[in-house]
């Protein structure tokens, strides 16, 4: 480093710089980007961490995942103890650790080739800190531990993990963009890890979950309790509550005794919503445990079937619940796409939750909507490519 260079680098010499590491998704004149002299690798890292633009900054997490060789230069810059830069440079370095094991199935995909930061060229910031490893649950109990610590460290109650996922999102859109037509993308089946190798079938664990919220993260009892006081005090709707995502994969023990996760997430279909909710909300301070509305049909159109193969539980009260149709929630799994995603779908495939022949069907019937009205966020050649790779690793044997 040149200790001539000026303490805060300006955004758009960065954003150029970036720009030439392969970070194009970050604007910048043409003009500038031509006219810079390159930064060497230690000025950029340097000035990434002193930036005071959050985008730029927290650009260093793609920049780490597309140049994993720059991680030992990182780790020289950490271990020269300048206070100004160290902090925000080890906090994303962890990040693109955690965020690294949590999209390693889209970042697979979208790249060509599976990401390898190596973790044990940066094992020691976690170990120090003690914080989890990237490999607890998938990358997702560090990362929500690192940006607590990063709120108490700046003062800033910012969403950070918001912003480092967003960047992910926006590298991956920028190379699936970029991807010339016809390029063909190994399924996942073919892949060959490298330094990290996902713990797919492993049985999961939802361990240091309990770190991405104040309160306690939700076992079966606990969704069993709630479900029963929830039934005791409804008093006049009547209709359907459907369990969604991780809440009826640990009630139905999908996820394995002793699991848990971190809400419960629910569809509601009653008569009386408003009286549903209001019991909902009474329950879930008393109960001390997250609770939120939500389900597939957020994210992803639905099958029409959806309804009529949601599993029956039993009867609470006056309500009937149901499992979510764990068709549906598989296509919203391969819509988000998270490593954790992929191993409860690997659970529910194992476990004859889900049939192949029926979530091609369901997908053919929803790939029309793809791209349209609400859902014109989704990409449907993405999803294609997403959806393809994920079936060929659930059922190798049945793929051509």
């Amino acid at each position: 480093m040149n200790p001539s260079k000026p303490l805060q680098t300006a955004t758009p010499i960065l954003i150029a710089e970036l720009r030439r590491w392969g970070i194009r998704y970050l604007m910048t004149t043409k003009e500038l980007e031509g006219e810079l002299s390159p930064l060497s690798p230690a000025d950029l890292l340097c000035g990434l961490a002193r930036s005071d633009d959050p985008r730029v900054r927290d650009a260093l997490v793609t920049l780490l995942i597309l140049h994993p060789e720059l991680a030992d230069e990182t780790t020289k810059i950490i271990d020269q103890q300048d206070p100004a830069i160290v902090a925000p440079l080890r906090t994303l370095a962890l990040a693109s650790l955690y965020e690294q094991r949590i999209w390693y199935p889209l970042l697979t995909l979208a790249l060509g080739s599976p990401p390898h930061i190596p973790e044990a060229s940066l094992a020691h910031i976690w170990q120090e800190l003690h914080f989890p490893p990237p490999y607890q649950n998938f990358g997702e109990a560090g990362l929500y531990v690192l940006a607590e610590h990063e709120r108490e460290r700046t003062g800033i109650h910012a969403d950070y993990v918001g912003d480092w996922h967003n960047q992910i999102h926006q590298l991956i859109d920028q190379e699936w963009r970029e991807r010339p037509d016809g390029t063909t993308i190994s399924p996942l089946v073919t892949i060959s890890p490298l330094v990290i190798t996902p713990s797919w079938g492993d049985t999961y664990s939802d361990q240091g979950e309990m770190n991405m919220s104040l309160r306690p993260n939700v076992t079966r009892a606990d969704i069993e309790r709630f479900l029963n006081e929830l039934g005791r005090q409804v008093r006049h709707a009547t209709g359907r509550i459907y369990l969604v995502g991780g809440a009826e994969l640990v009630h139905n023990l999908v996820r394995g005794q002793g699991a848990s996760t971190a809400d419960i997430d629910l569809h509601l279909d009653v008569s009386d919503q408003q009286e549903v909710e209001q019991v909902i909300r009474q329950l879930k301070t008393r109960l001390s445990i997250n609770i939120e509305l939500a389900s597939p049909g957020d994210f992803i159109p639905l099958p029409s079937s959806w309804s009529a193969a949601s599993p029956y539980i039993g009867r609470y009260g006056q309500l009937d619940i149901y499992y979510f149709d764990y068709i549906s929630l598989a296509l919203s799994k391969i819509a988000r796409g998270q490593a954790r995603d992929l191993n409860d779908m690997e659970l529910m495939a194992r476990q004859k939750l889900i049939q192949r022949s029926d979530l091609e069907a369901a997908y053919q019937q929803i790939a029309p909507q793809l791209g349209m009205g609400r859902f014109f966020n989704i990409d449907p050649n993405q999803f294609a490519q997403q959806f393809t790779a994920v079936v060929q690793r659930l059922w190798p044997s049945a793929s051509p």
